[in-house]
């Protein structure tokens, strides 16, 4: 079944509780791309590069995804933009301790800016920290991924009023989900659905994926 519209598209990652935007190799976990071509698994072949309609299909529904909150949208998976389920979130979230331990002083910065100001453009916020130029934007780039792996912010839109392709529009998590409960086993929860999800998946891709080590033998 081809995933074509919003609905279908919140149906896919709850039902995965993971999910990537496009496929990465030698993941194993499904993405919305395979979803939208009619086979979440699939991978991409050169042919599949470039603005296609399956490509620009994927595009809008992230976007909708991201704007209407019914999922998780960031790139909280190896620094890949991600779909996680809001079943899944509150015990991805548990997992990782204190997110703020170990946080760069710029990350804490553009966090606290979010924090207190509220969703905003990724071009805004850069912009309402002071850093311009390619040296400003550097920085920037190197604090994004730490925020979104430690799960503080989550994509809630985009926003083309200020540049030629659209911005992200970012928000705090706990401001873009409030009230999540709070899981009693996450790391349990996490890697049952994990496994339900992508039954071949070895354990060192979970730990890679999850960002946990697994209890062995």
């Amino acid at each position: 079944m081809r995933v074509t519209t919003h609905a279908e598209a919140v149906k896919f990652v709850d039902r995965a509780g993971f999910a990537f935007v496009f496929p990465e190799r030698r993941m194993p976990l499904p993405s919305l791309w395979g979803a939208v071509c009619g086979d979440p698994r699939r991978e991409m072949e050169e042919e599949d590069w470039g603005w296609t309609s399956a490509v620009g299909r994927t595009w809008d529904l992230k976007v909708a995804l991201a704007a209407k909150r019914r999922v998780y949208v960031g790139r909280a998976f190896r620094g890949k933009p991600s779909l996680v389920s809001l079943a899944m979130l509150p015990a991805l979230r548990a997992t990782i301790g204190d997110p703020f331990r170990g946080l760069s002083d710029d990350a804490r910065r553009a966090y606290e800016r979010l924090s207190n100001v509220g969703a905003m453009s990724t071009l805004r916020l850069r912009e309402s920290l002071g850093w311009h130029g390619p040296k400003g934007r550097a920085k920037f780039d190197r604090l994004l991924p730490e925020l979104y792996r430690r799960l503080l912010i989550a994509t809630v839109g985009t926003d083309g009023t200020e540049t030629r392709w659209p911005a992200g529009v970012v928000s705090t998590t706990e401001r873009a989900f409030p009230g999540l409960a709070k899981p009693r086993d996450a790391k349990t929860t996490l890697v049952a659905r994990f496994r339900a999800t992508a039954p071949d998946a070895t354990d060192r891709q979970i730990e890679g994926v999850l960002g946990l080590r697994l209890d062995r033998p």
